[in-house]
């Protein structure tokens, strides 16, 4: 069986995030934390280098079985990537009122969170938790 490259870590989140050099990213990626910890009820956790992810399940496919975060975000250069793993091609009409957004298939990438509705974007993640946990259950890291 292989190994996923992107595990959980035990960094802190609280020091990763403090590490952002940009005032702006560092704000938006701390109130994400908070938003994310609210939605899910669980705290994040660093995967890999820099996804915080929140909460965890277990998919398998012909190369065995693996955990994977059930949602998060991270920093990137220019902008933040929030993940949605069961995809977003199920939530394009939530989408189209969420704000200024980039859509890949399970990524969901804004510049800065003024750009989208916050209000919005809690039910919006709201419902993508609801709805991956329907699926896959809970597997609190």
């Amino acid at each position: 069986m292989s190994q996923l490259k992107t595990t959980p870590t035990k960094r802190s989140v609280d020091e990763f995030l403090s590490q952002i050099e940009n005032p702006q990213q560092r704000h938006d990626c701390e109130t994400l934390n908070k938003l994310f910890e609210s939605v899910t009820g669980c705290k994040g956790v660093i995967w890999g280098k820099d996804i915080i992810g929140f909460d965890s399940y277990q998919y398998k496919n012909s190369q065995g079985t693996h955990s994977w975060l059930l949602t998060g975000f991270a920093p990137r250069t220019n902008s933040i990537s929030l993940y949605i793993m069961l995809g977003l091609d199920n939530y394009q009409e939530e989408l189209k009122t969420l704000g200024k957004t980039k859509q890949a298939k399970s990524c969901l990438t804004i510049k800065k969170l003024s750009d989208i509705d916050q209000e919005l974007l809690y039910s919006f993640l709201q419902k993508t938790t609801h709805d991956m946990r329907q699926v896959y259950g809970s597997a609190v890291l």
